[in-house]
């Protein structure tokens, strides 16, 4: 009896030892420094699609969460308290690696997860349940903008246009929460990749070298 409960314990700790836990590009709040999702003067917003790369030493992870960094803009302000709620609605996706580009390949998921938060600076979204498998090394978490109305806000931007002749109108332009947190990795290259409205993806350095990944971090556990 006592050797059939010392086989027992020994198993139980193998199967604990063999499964690992893994937080890649951990993130918190005071980590967030930048962030994006504002669109230029003048243009439409300027990305449909932004995503983080993740590489792992194992093939065959199981993505349990992932975590978001965003910045909080109510939709308005009256003596310093919020009276609207600050909800945002997007699209997670989750994307293996495409071997010929390096960018962002074939969706790991039947269809996009659609996430709402309230005003939460770090969004946690519990995957456990949909039991997504990582094939190879190398996968992409992105986000989906969607340029709705309980997204949008107005910015107004810092000097005036002459849009008729002889008067002057401040700048201002429509942008889209979430407004995606950007951090600094000690790194030299960047990790960050994005959709243009072509729906193509491209490598994002535009604020190379201070900042070189999204505020997204992803949850795996390895057997």
């Amino acid at each position: 009896m006592r050797y059939l409960l010392f086989v027992s314990i020994m198993f139980s700790t193998l199967a604990t030892v063999a499964q690992e836990n893994l937080i890649l590009n951990g993130i918190h709040k005071d980590s967030v420094c930048f962030y994006i999702g504002f669109q230029k003067v003048n243009e439409q917003f300027n990305y449909l699609q932004a995503a983080q790369k993740f590489s792992t030493e194992k093939a065959g992870s199981i993505l349990q969460q992932v975590e978001l960094g965003r910045l909080i803009i109510p939709a308005n302000v009256v003596e310093s308290r919020i009276v609207e709620p600050t909800n945002t609605t997007f699209l997670l996706h989750i994307y293996d690696v495409d071997s010929l580009t390096g960018a962002p390949g074939a969706s790991l998921i039947s269809e996009p997860l659609e996430v709402k938060n309230r005003s939460n600076p770090i969004v946690k979204i519990d995957l456990r349940k949909y039991k997504i498998r990582i094939p190879g090394k190398t996968f992409f978490v992105s986000i989906e903008w969607l340029t709705n109305s309980i997204n949008q806000r107005f910015m107004q931007l810092s000097g005036n246009i002459e849009l008729v002749p002889g008067k002057r109108f401040r700048k201002t332009a429509f942008i889209y929460q979430p407004f995606v947190g950007m951090v600094k990795n000690k790194k030299t290259t960047s990790d960050a990749w994005v959709m243009t409205s072509e729906r193509q993806w491209k490598l994002y350095t535009h604020n190379m070298p201070y900042m070189t990944d999204i505020a997204i971090s992803a949850h795996l556990v390895n057997n």
